[in-house]
């Protein structure tokens, strides 16, 4: 095998990293964005237990009565750019690879705020995937050199 035909699957094995990451979490976040727009589906879920702990959050624990404004959080931080990576690369978008490393920046940023804010074992996880999401992204800018 030759270093071209090498190069080209380094770069497939990792945009497809990527892309699943993309994928995965904006599935993540389309579901946590259910639970907050969704009542009934809160109310089974019992995710409406966890507004009394972001009410004693600080700094924004006062202007959260319900799951709404952490809802469009999840959605502007996360959903938007994973959902915009994920149609760049499966329409193979020249800046496909940036879109991915992008949304890997805005997950990570948004982890971090809500690590700050309620810290929760799940959050550590997704800050992982948003750590291993650029990762991949920045092999796939060296493979391709």
């Amino acid at each position: 095998m030759n270093n071209k035909t090498q190069s080209n699957t380094s770069y497939r094995v990792w945009r497809s990293i990527l892309l699943g990451l993309c994928l995965f979490i904006a599935a993540g976040a389309v579901g946590g964005a259910a639970l907050a727009f969704i009542p009934a589906l809160s109310a089974f879920s019992g995710a409406n237990e966890i507004v009394p702990v972001l009410q004693q959050a600080p700094l924004v624990g006062q202007y959260i009565n319900s799951l709404v404004i952490p809802g469009f959080a999840l959605m502007l931080l996360v959903l938007v750019p994973q959902g915009l990576a994920c149609i760049c690369m499966l329409r193979k978008h020249p800046r496909q690879i940036d879109a991915g490393i992008f949304a890997g920046v805005m997950l990570i940023v948004c982890q971090i705020g809500e690590l700050v804010l309620i810290p929760n074992p799940l959050s550590v996880i997704y800050l992982t995937l948003g750590a291993i999401q650029i990762f991949a992204g920045i092999m796939c800018l060296r493979v391709k050199g």
